[in-house]
């Protein structure tokens, strides 16, 4: 569906959304926008490249017995035709596909997350030992440098040294120092940050979630 394929994250799309699996769209939709309502919603993306790109935007008319909400992209809303030939999509039947998507997805999420934590697990531990040789190199490089570092001190402070050849060298290897501690850190966080699956009812109580809304 078109629909999901968009990045739909509104901050109240799902909240909002009385609609339950199943819902199916009214048996007659209004043909025009022409005094479409803009509220102030979540972007989305028009599924298809040959569209204009711009967000969709949340929108409604007031139909004969019933007041209808559309997901529309801006410049369709604001130009017409003219400005996009991008889909309309019935918000409320949007709502029930993402959400029974996220339901789907969550009923088979152990399947689904256990073989990505084992894949991402095999994945940190093949690389373990190239980290731990680029963490150490990361250190020697520092010690290096940080000793030149003082080198150019002393040469400056002896007067072997002027100032405007110094100066500049001790700031190039100042800002040198720099990113590979910014580096080697990260590397080292890398190292602690072992793959691990959610805490334990974690996905019970989202699908839990899913199934109410």
């Amino acid at each position: 569906m078109a629909a999901v394929r968009c990045r739909l994250h509104s901050g109240n799309l799902f909240a909002s959304s009385t609609a339950r699996p199943g819902a199916r769209l009214p048996a007659s939709l209004p043909p025009s926008l022409g005094t479409a309502e803009e509220q102030r919603s979540g972007p989305a993306r028009h599924p298809r490249p040959r569209h204009c790109g711009r967000k969709y935007i949340d929108t409604a008319v007031q139909g004969r017995n019933a007041r209808y909400r559309y997901y529309t992209c801006f410049s369709h809303n604001r130009y017409g035709a003219a400005g996009c030939n991008g889909v309309r999509l019935a918000a409320d039947a949007t709502d029930t596909a993402v959400l029974q998507a996220l339901h789907d997805f969550y009923t088979n999420a152990h399947t689904i997350l256990d073989k990505v934590i084992t894949e991402a697990l095999a994945q940190f531990h093949d690389t373990h030992a190239d980290r731990h040789a680029e963490l150490d190199a990361d250190n020697a490089q520092i010690t290096n440098t940080q000793a030149a570092t003082e080198r150019y001190h002393h040469a400056f402070e002896n007067g072997t040294m002027d100032d405007a050849t110094a100066g500049p060298r001790i700031t190039e290897l100042r800002h040198k120092i720099t990113q590979l501690q910014a580096h080697r850190d990260d590397l080292a966080a890398s190292l602690d940050n072992e793959p691990t699956p959610p805490p334990t009812g974690t996905i019970e109580r989202l699908r839990a979630y899913l199934t109410q809304s």
